[in-house]
């Protein structure tokens, strides 16, 4: 049996799931130039894009 997600563990993996899913998007809306500039703006604190 596996042992339940710690909060810390949930929430580090949320964060990662929005990331992908907000890159994703800048590549389908974007193309390629979209996901790397979008990816240059990622704070690698909290993994959020700043403007």
């Amino acid at each position: 049996m596996l042992s339940p997600f710690e909060k810390d563990e949930f929430e580090l993996t949320t964060k990662v799931f929005d990331t992908c899913s907000l890159l994703a998007n800048e590549f389908i809306r974007t193309g390629v130039k979209g996901i790397l500039d979008a990816n240059s703006k990622l704070i690698t604190k909290d993994q959020t894009i700043i403007d």
